[in-house]
């Protein structure tokens, strides 16, 4: 099983439909991975 670090500002809609579909992935089976960390750079407001 792989371990993923995820890195994103979050600013626009692309950035959470791929951890949307990463995730989904990872529970449903398909990717063999957990994410072990999330990052983000995004400044307050």
């Amino acid at each position: 099983m792989y371990q993923l670090g995820w890195f994103s500002t979050g600013r626009d809609k692309a950035a959470g439909d791929l951890l949307q579909v990463v995730n989904s992935g990872i529970k449903q089976g398909e990717i063999k991975a957990e994410i072990a960390f999330v990052f983000s750079n995004r400044e307050p407001g």
